[in-house]
């Protein structure tokens, strides 16, 4: 037991007790137990029915019914795939802007927008009949439980998709089993099922000793040579996730695996936007302004050139 001082009268702290020749002071000292501190979530969703087959939503699911027009809609989810907060996005519309609109209410405008863009499935839908796809996944924090998001992209479309797996079933469920074309990836084993692969050199050059022992055929390193459009390194899909990590390093990931999805939705859509030479947010307001009647003419444009 440690003290304060050697011999007698000397003040003990571990006990709080004194020795008779240093009596206490006067002062009454109290002890109380920390409190414990107790955090209710209330969560609002949405799901289909098992019973009959419909989809049920919370009226409050999406966030706030906020009104608000189709133009400044697409703005904000612009600005939020550049990585602002729905924070600075309140403090957007609410002060330069002068439209009420709190955080939550910046959500779900964003979540309408990302719910209402028929794009990301038409995306999906190509990516089996690619000739060529970079491949690559990041970590992605959903819930503070550890998530990845995948990315599959060309010169011509990108599509990001969220997963709780690292494993090659995710890839192998998007891009089937047999995929035909070439993927240009890392030497994640996820990618092994994939029979056309052209590994990055980059990755091959960190350590190549290690690499050789894994993969001692060279066939998967050299397959850029004799194919049209498939590259030496991985770089195409790193620079499409770089958007995504800035806004991992601003948000800490997503609340929902819905989140994830619609983040996911957004950067996808965006990113293949730019690949086209379409502006994006004019996509989104087309989307906003026109979603009654189903009159898409850039969402058309954009199917008819990837189907193609």
């Amino acid at each position: 037991m440690r003290s304060s001082g050697a011999g007698t009268g000397s003040f003990c702290w571990s006990s709080r007790t004194r020795s008779a020749s240093n009596p206490p002071s006067g002062k009454r000292m109290t002890e109380t137990a920390p409190r414990k501190r107790l955090r209710a979530d209330l969560r609002k969703s949405r799901g289909i029915c098992a019973r009959y087959g419909k989809e049920l939503q919370h009226k409050e699911a999406a966030g706030p019914a906020v009104e608000i027009g189709g133009n400044l809609a697409a703005h904000l989810a612009m600005l939020r795939q550049a990585g602002l907060s729905y924070r600075k996005l309140s403090s957007f519309c609410t002060e330069p802007l002068g439209i009420p609109l709190t955080p939550s209410g910046a959500m779900g405008v964003v979540n309408r927008v990302t719910n209402n863009t028929p794009l990301y499935e038409t995306i999906g839908n190509v990516l089996p009949e690619q000739e060529v796809l970079n491949c690559d996944e990041t970590g992605w924090k959903v819930r503070l439980e550890q998530w990845f998001v995948w990315i599959f992209c060309n010169p011509s479309l990108v599509y990001l998709v969220p997963d709780k797996s690292r494993s090659g079933k995710v890839p192998e469920r998007i891009l089937v089993k047999d995929y035909q074309g070439t993927a240009i990836c890392d030497f994640h084993g996820g990618y092994n099922f994939l029979q056309d692969k052209q590994r990055c050199l980059v990755h091959f050059t960190r350590d190549i000793e290690k690499e050789r022992d894994l993969l001692p055929g060279s066939v998967t390193l050299e397959r850029f040579e004799d194919t049209p459009g498939v590259e030496w390194h991985n770089n195409g899909a790193e620079r499409h996730l770089r958007p995504l990590v800035v806004s991992r390093k601003m948000s800490f990931g997503s609340d929902t695996p819905q989140g994830a999805g619609r983040t996911c939705v957004l950067h996808s859509v965006v990113e293949t936007c730019r690949l086209q030479n379409i502006r994006a947010v004019d996509l989104l307001r087309e989307i906003m302004t026109r979603n009654n009647n189903g009159n898409f003419p850039l969402n058309q444009i954009l199917t008819t050139r990837l189907n193609c």
